[in-house]
């Protein structure tokens, strides 16, 4: 269990992260030979990380896949460029605009299907692989860009684990 003052720490870290971020209105990004366009109300795009190199190595052809909290949409369109059948969702309607207008511009429109969902709340059928980047702060979200980053008591990553066997095919 962390102290009172380590907790203050890392609430000083999030909130250092958070102000300079209000400022930003569009954010162009450029990730493995890919360019992505991210609206101030969603949360920017981290490029070659491990994931999304991961994604690139682990998806193929044949696999139905699921992007959960797609954000600008970045892994699902990658797990397009590779799979014919790629489902992309997030909470965050700004998100849902941002990535299907990225799946576009990137040319995989066809092969992924993006919409609003609360986890699995509007998602049917059964995938072979599910991507997941969670919110990884235990902070209350102070809105909608800052829930791609922070997750209150771990409520939704917690949902999460408790729902997923039920969509997976392995």
């Amino acid at each position: 269990m962390m102290s009172k003052k380590e907790i203050e720490i890392r609430r000083e870290w999030q909130d250092s992260g958070y102000r300079p971020m209000q400022e930003f209105q569009n954010v162009v990004v450029e990730c493995l030979g890919r360019r992505f366009v991210v609206p101030g109300q969603v949360h920017p795009i981290q490029p070659l990380t491990l994931l999304q190199k991961s994604v690139l190595s682990e998806v193929s052809i044949n696999d139905r896949v699921l992007d959960m909290g797609t954000g600008s949409g970045i892994n699902g369109i990658l797990a397009a460029s590779k799979s014919s059948e790629v489902v992309a969702v997030d909470v965050n309607p700004f998100a849902v605009e941002s990535a299907k207008k990225n799946a576009k511009f990137n040319h995989v429109s066809s092969r992924l299907k993006i919409f609003g969902s609360d986890l699995f709340q509007h998602v049917d059928g059964k995938f072979d692989l599910i991507i997941f980047d969670p919110p990884f702060r235990w902070f209350k979200p102070r809105d909608l860009r800052e829930r791609g980053t922070t997750d209150e008591n771990f409520q939704t990553m917690t949902a999460f684990f408790q729902e997923c066997w039920k969509v997976s095919q392995r």
